[in-house]
């Protein structure tokens, strides 16, 4: 193996993603609220912890779920959350850390496995290039000694092989953050695209969507994205630019650039209002430029607006009309093989660990277990097959489930048990989701894990809220934990990888149909979803 390889984007693994969680200006909807109440920043202890919390929660998440991670190489020497791991006097992290950033050999000298960590190249040709910026240093020092252990070999990824072609592939990335407000979103408004826009909005506001429902809220929120849409064609934006504009106080650009960094935020009041919400499309459209460079895969935090609220609609795996009409064909007749592997698995209750509380050692480890290696190339078949998914659905379930149980067995026998076992259950299936409303291919009268996903979609599927018009078909592939003894889904395990996505215009009697034939027994009046816990909209689309 040569030392510090560079690899191109298409020789990253397929299910590669890019953690949103290691965003400096990451903040949870919970978080950011406190904030604003408190009137504090992100240097108040509660919140910087908080914030920290949360951030290694999704970190860890994203090691397990996905083969590889692309993070900045600058993240290596300025992000806590990344050197933290590594520090000179933690051996066990730094060790651990060698194996996740290394690429791991077989004795006759072939790779073994994928290299969990790989660093992507900003504008530099080598690992090795000088890295531009204000380095930490407690963060350099980490670096030099994880460098120590890995000999300096440390494989990366930059945008194009050659280093014109990089140079052009570089510029394109800096120029897709506001060619986005100044192209997508533009079209969006000035096409009057009702459904689009009401799918973003859901998306942005998750629970707090009712609010626009309140006299003159829906086009206030409307204006303000016309003001982004609108600047983008007035200068050069940038992230840091539309924070001093919109997101940050401040009577001059030194005061508000001071604010931007220490997190303090406008109150959402008044003219103000949606400061969070366009806070999350300003950050969403930032963290997927790289992924989608690298045609790969974000990986969104819980809770936070997933891909769709772009309803850009411009991912790779799009499929030609007949393909996805097919498609949908063939996933009406997976509702009793659905019924099959759920019943398979639903009495195989598991215990799982609590992500939050694996270490980085616990990571490298988990990662070489057997069950994980076959849940990743499982997951991998689907991704690079995704109108086969039928072939493979089968194969992913038993793979992710022996995964979690397997992980359960670990666990137990590395970690003390503080308290009883919780009991889980798996649930693999495919799921439609038409102008942002999930309609999932299930039916499970008379079980107790059925009804709870049932009553958890209903909510979204009520036949008043379907327009006369709607625009946009997405095909996810679901996976879900399911706590057996709170009767809910486990949010922080489950999650979705998007397959299909489609910008095909259907009537209200299509979706409609399409529901029926999909759930018959679905009775969408009969539910109420006051206490049902939000589907999980944890994605790793790009």
């Amino acid at each position: 193996m040569q030392d510090n390889m560079v690899l191109t984007p298409d020789q990253l693994e397929a299910d590669a993603t890019v953690p949103q969680c290691l965003d400096n200006q990451y903040v949870s909807t919970e978080i950011f609220t406190d904030m604003v109440k408190r009137g504090a920043d992100y240097t108040d202890p509660a919140v910087k912890e908080a914030r920290q919390q949360d951030a290694r929660v999704e970190f860890r998440r994203s090691l397990v779920y996905s083969s590889q991670l692309v993070l900045n190489r600058a993240f290596l020497v300025n992000n806590p959350l990344v050197f933290e791991n590594y520090l000179p006097g933690n051996a066990d992290g730094l060790r651990a850390f060698a194996r996740l950033v290394s690429r791991p050999a077989a004795p006759d000298g072939s790779d073994s496995s994928p290299q969990a960590i790989v660093p992507y190249l900003y504008k530099a040709a080598s690992f090795d290039d000088d890295f531009g910026i204000d380095e930490d240093p407690t963060g350099r020092a980490a670096l030099n000694a994880l460098l120590d252990v890995v000999g300096h070999k440390v494989t990366s990824v930059r945008l194009g092989h050659t280093d014109d072609e990089d140079k052009r592939q570089t510029a394109q990335l800096e120029r897709k953050f506001g060619s986005y407000f100044s192209g997508t979103l533009n079209q969006l408004i000035i096409g009057e695209d009702d459904a689009s826009l009401n799918e973003m909005a859901n998306e942005l506001f998750g629970p707090r969507s009712g609010i626009l429902q309140e006299a003159g809220a829906s086009e206030a929120f409307r204006a303000q994205l016309r003001r982004l849409a609108a600047d983008a064609f007035e200068s050069v934006v940038s992230r840091t630019s539309y924070y001093k504009k919109w997101l940050v106080p401040g009577d001059t650009d030194r005061e508000r650039a001071a604010n931007l960094v220490r997190g303090v935020f406008r109150k959402p009041v008044g003219k103000d209002a949606f400061t969070l919400e366009m806070k999350k499309l300003i950050d969403l459209v930032y963290n997927t430029n790289l992924p989608d460079m690298l045609n790969r895969y974000t990986f969104t935090p819980l809770a936070m607006p997933s891909r769709l609220a772009l309803q850009d609609f411009s991912v790779h795996g799009m499929a030609a009309s007949s393909a996805a009409d097919q498609l949908l064909e063939d996933c009406i007749s997976l509702k009793n093989e659905i019924n099959r592997i759920f019943m398979a698995n639903a009495h195989k209750a598991m215990s799982l660990p609590e992500l939050g509380k694996l270490t980085i050692s616990d990571i490298a480890d988990i990662r070489e277990l057997e069950a994980w290696a076959a849940f990743s190339q499982a997951q991998q078949r689907i991704l690079r097959e995704p109108l086969k998914i039928l072939d493979h659905l089968e194969g992913f379930n038993n793979a992710f489930g022996e995964f979690q149980h397997q992980l359960s067995r670990w666990y137990f026998k590395e970690h003390v048990r503080e308290q009883r076992a919780e009991r889980y259950a798996n649930l693999v299936t495919v799921a439609l989701e038409i102008a942002g409303k999930t309609m999932i291919a299930l039916g499970f009268p008379g079980t107790h894990v059925g009804t709870i996903l049932l009553r958890e979609a209903a909510g979204s599927v009520l036949e008043n809220a379907i327009p006369n018009r709607v625009k946009g078909l997405m095909v996810n592939l679901m996976v879900y934990v399911v706590d057996l003894q709170r009767q809910c889904l486990d949010r922080t395990r489950s999650y979705s990888i998007e397959l299909i996505r489609m910008e095909n215009e259907f009537t209200r009697d299509e979706v409609l149909d399409l529901m029926r034939r999909f759930t018959p027994n679905l009775q969408t009046e009969s539910f109420d979803d006051s206490d049902a816990t939000q589907l999980s909209d944890q994605s790793t689309s790009g």
